[in-house]
């Protein structure tokens, strides 16, 4: 990776923690931020990765 490239992707990590304090400002440490992005990661594996309801079954014809 070239210096200019770790500049660029250093510059674009500032901006999504200023973003995050912006929107949350509770989470003004860098222990908060990375709290706040984990249990957003989270809550997209949830919806992602959760099993089909019973009624999604019966529908798709699978059981």
């Amino acid at each position: 990776m070239s210096y200019s490239m770790m500049e660029a992707y250093q510059v674009k990590m500032e901006q999504l923690a200023d973003d995050v304090k912006a929107t949350c400002p509770a989470c003004t440490t860098a222990r908060g931020i990375l709290v706040q992005m984990v249990e957003g990661v989270r809550k997209i594996l949830a919806q992602r990765c959760s099993p089909p309801s019973y009624s999604e079954r019966l529908l798709s014809g699978t059981r």
